[in-house]
């Protein structure tokens, strides 16, 4: 995105957020090609891969989305192309293949820190895969495999996320940890500045607040008509009366 500005020359905030939310959307419909490509992979059907892409790019929710929101739909379609690569790179078993793979997960953690998990599962996979190989030639291809993987996926995520560069480790650490925790950000970056977050609604109390009012202007509409009825018939409530004292 940032090297499409540039090339674009793009001085108006308003064109430059018209033109993430454009390119999200294309890389969302790209992201689609990759998810039927995986369901051919896997089940070899091509009506199952045309369901898998008309479940993905016609679900109205992430079609919405897809032309605001520039962080969880790009995370969404890159996490489908390291599925893809992760498919492949087991398939093929060779080293290019997984080099690939932990290079996409690298870029894909880049984008949001969960896509770490994804470079957890397929080591855990391949560690499986060395513990049931042969002694020998074929357990030492899983091992440079699984460090090849290992080492692309990291180089790849410090080459591209400059939060880490002064100190990857603990800054890593540092952002599972406030991900686990999950606060409410006081502010957020907007234009090369920081803004104020509204606080986040108390929905409890705000709902209790209309279930009290709701039953307070019931119970008032009830006496109301309670009173109207005695007042309309009073003859009505003489007798009433009448025969509670006999």
């Amino acid at each position: 995105m940032l090297a499409a500005e540039r090339v674009l020359d793009l001085q108006d905030s308003r064109h430059v957020h018209l033109l993430r939310n454009f390119l999200t959307h294309l890389f969302f419909l790209g992201a689609g090609g990759y998810c039927a490509r995986l369901a051919l992979r896997q089940y070899g059907s091509r009506f199952l891969a045309l369901c898998a892409l008309g479940l993905f790019l016609l679900h109205p929710r992430l079609y919405a989305h897809s032309f605001v929101n520039t962080k969880d739909i790009p995370f969404l379609g890159m996490y489908m192309v390291a599925l893809c690569l992760a498919h492949r790179a087991f398939r093929k078993n060779s080293l290019a293949a997984f080099a690939l793979c932990g290079a996409g997960i690298g870029l894909l953690s880049s984008i949001r820190i969960p896509g770490v998990m994804l470079f957890i599962a397929v080591i855990g996979l391949r560690a499986c895969d060395c513990y049931y190989a042969p002694d020998g030639p074929a357990r030492r291809h899983v091992l440079r495999t699984c460090g090849l993987f290992a080492a692309a996926g990291a180089l790849t995520l410090y080459a591209v996320f400059p939060y880490l560069w002064p100190d990857p480790v603990n800054r890593l650490v540092n952002g599972l940890i406030v991900l686990r925790q999950h606060p409410q950000m006081a502010e957020d970056l907007f234009r090369g500045g920081l803004i104020r977050n509204p606080p986040p609604p108390r929905l409890r109390t705000h709902m209790a607040g209309h279930h009290h009012a709701a039953a307070r202007a019931a119970a008032g509409g009830h006496r109301r008509r309670n009173a109207s009825a005695s007042h309309s018939h009073p003859a009505r409530g003489g007798v009433a009366q009448h025969a509670r004292a006999l």
